[in-house]
Order: C-alpha cells, then sequence, then structure tokens
C-alpha cells in the first residue's frame, strides 16, 4: 500500500560511505534505497554531502567509531575532546591501564587547562558519548576466570542450617571471616582501549598482604581487620608500634593465613 509510512532508518557513517562506494560501481540508487529501506532522497543528500561525510570520517579514529556513528554533529565541547582524545592515545602506547574514573579526573583536569567558561562535570553520559565517538571499548588485559564449586557450596548451607537449628543458635552467635590478597602495587588488569588497539600487558607486580574481614550474621560485632603481610617489621612501621594500628598485624613468610595464625 502506497499510504503505509516507511519506517525510519538511521545509518552508520560506515554504512554512508559503503553506499557511495556502491554508487560509484554504478549501481541503481532506487534498488539500494529499496534494499536499506531508506528513502532516495536520503540517498541523493547523502550524494550531494559526500565532501563533508569523508572529511569527517577521516577524523575519527578506530572502526569501531564509524560502525556506531550515524550523524556529522560534532562534539560540543570540541578542544577538550581532542585534547581527552590525545591524552589517552599517548598514555594507551604507554601501556597504561585507564579506567572510567581516571578518564573522567583527566577530563576535568583538561577541562580547567583549556580554560573553557562553560561549566562542565564529566558525567557518565558525557564520558560514555566520547567513548562511542572514538570506538573506546572496555577490556581485559590478562586474566583467567575461575569456577566455584557450586554443588560443595550447596552441601554445606544445608549442613550449616542443621546445626545452626540442632544448636538453637542466634544470628549474633554466628560469625563469619573471609580472606582477600590484596596486591597494593598491582595496576589494573583491565583498560579503555581504542578499537584497533592490540592489547597487552606488562608484568605485574605482585607484592601482596592479605586481608581478612570478620563480624556476627547480624552485623552487631565486627572484629578488627586482619592483615597479614611479609615482614614482622615492615620500613613503614619504622617509628611505629604495631599494636597501635586500628588493625591486628601478623606476619607469615608467604604473607598467607595459616592454623597458627588463624588460632592465634
Amino acid at each position: 500500500m502506497s499510504g503505509v509510512k516507511r519506517k525510519h532508518v538511521t545509518l552508520s557513517l560506515n554504512e554512508k560511505l559503503a553506499v557511495l562506494q556502491r554508487l560509484d560501481k554504478g549501481e541503481s540508487l532506487q534498488q539500494i534505497a529499496k534494499e536499506l529501506n531508506v528513502g532516495v532522497t536520503t540517498i541523493k543528500d547523502w550524494r550531494k554531502n559526500r565532501k563533508d561525510i569523508e572529511s569527517y570520517t577521516i577524523t575519527i579514529d578506530g572502526e569501531n567509531a564509524l560502525k556506531y556513528r550515524k550523524t556529522l554533529k560534532r562534539a560540543k565541547l570540541e578542544l577538550l575532546d581532542n585534547a581527552l582524545w590525545m591524552w589517552f592515545c599517548q598514555e594507551r602506547r604507554k601501556g597504561t591501564p585507564i579506567s572510567g574514573p581516571i578518564l573522567k579526573e583527566k577530563a576535568i583536569v583538561l577541562h580547567k587547562k583549556l580554560k573553557a567558561e562553560s561549566e562542565f562535570a564529566a558525567s557518565e553520559g558525557w564520558i560514555d558519548r566520547w567513548k562511542n565517538r572514538h570506538g573506546v571499548r572496555f577490556v581485559s588485559i590478562s586474566g583467567e576466570k575461575l569456577s566455584a564449586d557450586n554443588e560443595a557450596a550447596r552441601e554445606f548451607c544445608v549442613k550449616f542450617q542443621e546445626i545452626f537449628k540442632e544448636n538453637e543458635m542466634l544470628p549474633c552467635q554466628v560469625y563469619n571471616i573471609d580472606e582477600t590478597g590484596l596486591n597494593f602495587k598491582m595496576l589494573p588488569t583491565k583498560t579503555l582501549a581504542a578499537s584497533n588497539e592490540s592489547v597487552t600487558g606488562t608484568k605485574l607486580m605482585k607484592d601482596r598482604i592479605t586481608v581478612a574481614p570478620c563480624s556476627n550474621a547480624d552485623g552487631t560485632h565486627k572484629l578488627p581487620l586482619f592483615v597479614i603481610g611479609k615482614s614482622k617489621k615492615p620500613r613503614a612501621f619504622k617509628n611505629l608500634n604495631p599494636s597501635s594500628l586500628p588493625v591486628y598485624y601478623r606476619n607469615q613468610k608467604s604473607a598467607w593465613m595459616d592454623c597458627n595464625l588463624f588460632k592465634s
């Protein structure tokens, strides 16, 4: 039916460039319009604005950005946008891992250096639009996923509930302690990266301590944080009595929890 309104379709810059190339090869304008479900006039406009489209896409670094970018609209704070992109590229060439908060903080610093008159808070929306404009995505540098023993966990839950009921225990009588390794010198294992970038990492610094928090089930009693380091008297404790720390500090050769430390 001729009266049926065609659904609005917006193609990416990548797709628009592909259409222009198809026209160069002599393909029918009407056939391309029908295939892509766009108007013939729309494709004529692309052909008319060809120089603008091509000159704009040259300034975009990365295939991924072209894939998702659909308009020629430039960033409101174009100078800041470009300055942040230059800094980002420089840091990634050095192999520096960059996270969202780091990117946000740098954007604020650069805005101040540029002495822009407008107010700027580097909102999540602005950062997301910046990443989309430049085809930046979040990737893992290295690492492997560990799978938990779900079956053993389910069995333990059932057994624990039986013990809890048999002894008529209260939540305040049940304590849980967990431990985690803190590699306090290690850089992040994920980073923001350009779409055409091959991400490689550097040797990770694995200086670590073990941290073990403990509290009862209803949260009415929390024990001081248990911290385990390798050194009995770390250099940072030179003029400090470990007993005055707000944590319970002990040492072990590998900075791990063992039965002796646990009993102490």
